[in-house]
């Protein structure tokens, strides 16, 4: 009471029942962790699609392996990678009609 006497403010606590708001370092401290989650996960990814690809010693491409890769049950994000991979070749052109038929056909087939 003498505080409000005096004059002087009392700072107000608007955390009620536990929801406050997030701390604006707390924000940036999450998104500084999912840029670095999602570089290791794709760094993972890397490391995985090379080691199929030694697997079958260049017999095979890239997009001929997605539905392999789906059937035995790579995480999303080594195939999300592949896809990026296959996306980019086949916007230099270097896929044939069939090849990207069968390539959309996959991409329907995951959703």
């Amino acid at each position: 009471m003498e505080e409000a006497q005096t004059g002087q403010r009392v700072p107000v606590n608007r955390c009620f029942g536990g929801n406050c708001p997030p701390k604006p370092s707390q924000k940036k401290e999450q998104k500084i962790k999912d840029v670095l989650l999602d570089a290791s996960q794709r760094r993972r990814a890397n490391k995985e699609i090379g080691h199929l690809l030694k697997i079958f010693h260049g017999t095979r491409k890239l997009r001929e392996l997605l539905r392999a890769m789906k059937q035995r049950g790579y995480p999303d994000y080594v195939l999300k990678v592949a896809i990026e991979r296959v996306e980019a070749e086949r916007k230099r052109n270097e896929l044939t009609f069939e090849e990207i038929r069968d390539f959309e056909e996959f991409k329907a087939s995951l959703d």
